[in-house]
Protein backbone atom coordinates (compact mmCIF):
# COMPACT_ATOMS: atom_id res chain seq x y z
CA UNK A 1 0.00 0.00 0.00
CA UNK A 2 1.34 3.39 -0.94
CA UNK A 3 1.25 5.79 1.98
CA UNK A 4 1.07 9.41 0.93
CA UNK A 5 1.44 12.57 2.89
CA UNK A 6 -1.75 13.71 4.55
CA UNK A 7 -2.48 17.27 3.51
CA UNK A 8 -5.03 19.06 5.64
CA UNK A 9 -7.13 21.99 4.42
CA UNK A 10 -5.16 25.25 4.27
CA UNK A 11 -7.64 27.22 6.36
CA UNK A 12 -11.09 26.99 7.86
CA UNK A 13 -13.87 29.22 6.54
CA UNK A 14 -14.92 31.83 9.06
CA UNK A 15 -17.56 33.81 7.19
CA UNK A 16 -20.92 32.45 6.02
CA UNK A 17 -20.07 32.95 2.35
CA UNK A 18 -16.80 31.07 2.74
CA UNK A 19 -18.59 28.28 4.60
CA UNK A 20 -21.05 27.95 1.72
CA UNK A 21 -18.14 27.78 -0.72
CA UNK A 22 -16.45 25.00 1.23
CA UNK A 23 -19.71 23.08 1.58
CA UNK A 24 -20.31 23.34 -2.19
CA UNK A 25 -16.79 22.03 -2.80
CA UNK A 26 -17.31 19.07 -0.47
CA UNK A 27 -20.69 18.28 -2.02
CA UNK A 28 -19.08 18.32 -5.45
CA UNK A 29 -16.31 16.04 -4.19
CA UNK A 30 -18.89 13.63 -2.80
CA UNK A 31 -20.83 13.59 -6.06
CA UNK A 32 -17.77 12.81 -8.16
CA UNK A 33 -16.53 10.12 -5.75
CA UNK A 34 -19.97 8.54 -5.70
CA UNK A 35 -20.43 8.57 -9.48
CA UNK A 36 -16.91 8.21 -10.86
CA UNK A 37 -14.74 7.00 -8.01
CA UNK A 38 -11.38 8.43 -7.05
CA UNK A 39 -9.98 7.92 -10.54
CA UNK A 40 -12.48 10.49 -11.79
CA UNK A 41 -11.72 13.02 -9.06
CA UNK A 42 -9.61 16.10 -9.72
CA UNK A 43 -9.47 19.59 -8.28
CA UNK A 44 -10.49 21.06 -11.64
CA UNK A 45 -13.54 18.81 -11.88
CA UNK A 46 -14.55 19.62 -8.32
CA UNK A 47 -14.20 23.36 -8.85
CA UNK A 48 -16.27 23.23 -12.04
CA UNK A 49 -19.06 21.19 -10.46
CA UNK A 50 -19.07 23.38 -7.33
CA UNK A 51 -19.30 26.52 -9.45
CA UNK A 52 -16.17 28.09 -7.97
CA UNK A 53 -12.85 29.13 -9.44
CA UNK A 54 -9.88 26.82 -9.05
CA UNK A 55 -8.20 29.63 -7.12
CA UNK A 56 -11.05 29.69 -4.61
CA UNK A 57 -10.78 25.94 -4.16
CA UNK A 58 -7.01 26.16 -3.59
CA UNK A 59 -7.57 28.68 -0.80
CA UNK A 60 -8.92 25.80 1.26
CA UNK A 61 -7.79 22.58 -0.40
CA UNK A 62 -4.26 22.37 -1.83
CA UNK A 63 -4.75 19.02 -3.58
CA UNK A 64 -6.90 15.97 -4.16
CA UNK A 65 -5.80 14.34 -0.91
CA UNK A 66 -7.00 17.28 1.15
CA UNK A 67 -10.43 17.08 -0.50
CA UNK A 68 -10.75 13.39 0.31
CA UNK A 69 -9.53 13.91 3.86
CA UNK A 70 -11.94 16.78 4.50
CA UNK A 71 -14.88 14.81 3.13
CA UNK A 72 -13.89 11.71 5.11
CA UNK A 73 -13.62 13.79 8.27
CA UNK A 74 -17.04 15.33 7.71
CA UNK A 75 -18.49 11.90 6.97
CA UNK A 76 -16.98 10.32 10.09
CA UNK A 77 -18.13 13.24 12.25
CA UNK A 78 -21.69 12.64 11.07
CA UNK A 79 -21.38 8.93 11.87
CA UNK A 80 -19.97 9.47 15.34
CA UNK A 81 -22.70 12.00 16.08
CA UNK A 82 -25.43 9.50 15.23
CA UNK A 83 -23.75 6.64 17.08
CA UNK A 84 -23.18 8.91 20.09
CA UNK A 85 -26.86 9.82 20.19
CA UNK A 86 -27.75 6.14 20.28
CA UNK A 87 -25.07 5.32 22.82
CA UNK A 88 -26.65 7.93 25.07
CA UNK A 89 -29.72 5.67 25.14
CA UNK A 90 -27.69 2.67 26.31
CA UNK A 91 -27.44 3.74 29.93
CA UNK A 92 -30.07 1.81 31.84
CA UNK A 93 -30.80 -0.54 28.93
CA UNK A 94 -30.24 -4.28 29.14
CA UNK A 95 -27.03 -5.62 27.59
CA UNK A 96 -28.92 -7.22 24.70
CA UNK A 97 -30.86 -4.01 24.03
CA UNK A 98 -27.72 -1.89 24.29
CA UNK A 99 -25.81 -4.18 21.93
CA UNK A 100 -28.62 -4.01 19.38
CA UNK A 101 -28.84 -0.21 19.52
CA UNK A 102 -25.09 0.14 19.07
CA UNK A 103 -24.95 -2.30 16.14
CA UNK A 104 -28.06 -0.90 14.45
CA UNK A 105 -26.70 2.64 14.72
CA UNK A 106 -23.41 1.58 13.15
CA UNK A 107 -25.14 -0.27 10.32
CA UNK A 108 -27.56 2.62 9.77
CA UNK A 109 -24.90 5.27 9.19
CA UNK A 110 -23.17 3.04 6.64
CA UNK A 111 -26.44 2.24 4.88
CA UNK A 112 -27.41 5.87 4.31
CA UNK A 113 -25.03 6.40 1.38
CA UNK A 114 -23.19 3.11 0.79
CA UNK A 115 -21.60 4.09 -2.53
CA UNK A 116 -20.04 7.20 -1.06
CA UNK A 117 -18.98 5.43 2.12
CA UNK A 118 -17.36 2.65 0.10
CA UNK A 119 -15.47 5.17 -2.03
CA UNK A 120 -14.27 7.11 1.02
CA UNK A 121 -13.23 3.96 2.90
CA UNK A 122 -11.30 2.69 -0.12
CA UNK A 123 -9.47 5.99 -0.54
CA UNK A 124 -8.45 6.46 3.09
CA UNK A 125 -6.98 2.94 2.98
CA UNK A 126 -5.20 3.32 -0.35
CA UNK A 127 -3.90 6.81 0.40
CA UNK A 128 -2.88 6.16 3.99
CA UNK A 129 -5.26 8.79 5.36
CA UNK A 130 -6.67 6.63 8.15
CA UNK A 131 -4.35 8.06 10.78
CA UNK A 132 -5.92 11.47 10.26
CA UNK A 133 -9.39 10.28 11.28
CA UNK A 134 -10.42 10.05 14.91
CA UNK A 135 -13.85 8.46 14.57
CA UNK A 136 -12.80 5.11 15.99
CA UNK A 137 -11.07 6.75 18.94
CA UNK A 138 -14.16 8.80 19.81
CA UNK A 139 -16.47 5.80 19.45
CA UNK A 140 -14.17 3.71 21.65
CA UNK A 141 -14.17 6.39 24.35
CA UNK A 142 -17.97 6.41 24.39
CA UNK A 143 -18.21 2.62 24.61
CA UNK A 144 -15.51 2.43 27.29
CA UNK A 145 -17.33 5.04 29.39
CA UNK A 146 -20.54 3.03 29.07
CA UNK A 147 -18.81 -0.22 30.05
CA UNK A 148 -17.49 1.38 33.24
CA UNK A 149 -21.06 1.93 34.39
CA UNK A 150 -22.02 -1.74 34.04
CA UNK A 151 -21.76 -4.41 36.70
CA UNK A 152 -23.49 -7.08 34.61
CA UNK A 153 -20.71 -7.71 32.10
CA UNK A 154 -17.53 -9.75 32.41
CA UNK A 155 -15.02 -7.10 31.37
CA UNK A 156 -11.61 -6.60 33.01
CA UNK A 157 -10.34 -3.84 30.75
CA UNK A 158 -13.07 -1.48 29.42
CA UNK A 159 -10.66 0.34 27.10
CA UNK A 160 -9.42 -2.85 25.43
CA UNK A 161 -12.93 -4.28 25.21
CA UNK A 162 -14.22 -1.06 23.66
CA UNK A 163 -11.38 -1.21 21.11
CA UNK A 164 -12.27 -4.79 20.22
CA UNK A 165 -15.99 -4.08 19.94
CA UNK A 166 -15.75 -0.96 17.80
CA UNK A 167 -13.10 -2.51 15.55
CA UNK A 168 -15.00 -5.78 15.12
CA UNK A 169 -18.34 -4.14 14.37
CA UNK A 170 -16.83 -1.58 11.96
CA UNK A 171 -14.79 -4.29 10.21
CA UNK A 172 -17.84 -6.50 9.71
CA UNK A 173 -19.87 -3.62 8.30
CA UNK A 174 -17.04 -2.47 6.02
CA UNK A 175 -16.51 -5.97 4.66
CA UNK A 176 -20.23 -6.13 3.89
CA UNK A 177 -19.86 -2.85 1.98
CA UNK A 178 -16.99 -4.28 -0.05
CA UNK A 179 -18.40 -7.76 -0.65
CA UNK A 180 -22.19 -7.55 -0.49
CA UNK A 181 -23.87 -4.23 0.43
CA UNK A 182 -27.27 -5.96 0.52
CA UNK A 183 -26.20 -7.46 3.85
CA UNK A 184 -26.75 -4.04 5.42
CA UNK A 185 -30.48 -4.51 4.80
CA UNK A 186 -30.54 -8.11 6.06
CA UNK A 187 -31.79 -8.45 9.67
CA UNK A 188 -29.82 -11.72 9.98
CA UNK A 189 -26.59 -9.76 9.43
CA UNK A 190 -27.41 -7.35 12.25
CA UNK A 191 -28.53 -10.21 14.51
CA UNK A 192 -25.23 -12.04 14.00
CA UNK A 193 -23.18 -8.97 14.97
CA UNK A 194 -25.39 -8.35 18.03
CA UNK A 195 -24.77 -11.94 19.18
CA UNK A 196 -21.02 -11.43 18.75
CA UNK A 197 -21.12 -8.26 20.87
CA UNK A 198 -23.15 -9.91 23.64
CA UNK A 199 -20.77 -12.89 23.75
CA UNK A 200 -17.75 -10.60 23.86
CA UNK A 201 -19.23 -8.83 26.87
CA UNK A 202 -19.87 -12.12 28.67
CA UNK A 203 -23.19 -10.70 29.85
CA UNK A 204 -24.30 -12.04 33.23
Amino acid sequence: MEVVEVVKPRKKPSQERAQRTVEAILQATAHILREEGAEGLSTNKVAKRAGVSIGSLYQYFPNKNSLILALATQHSDDQVREVAENIGLLFGASIHEAARRFVEATVSVHRQDPRLHLAITSEILVRGLGRALQDHARARELIAAWLRTRDDVDVDDPDMTAWMLVTAVESAVHMALFEDPDKLDDPAFTDAIVQMVVRTLGAR
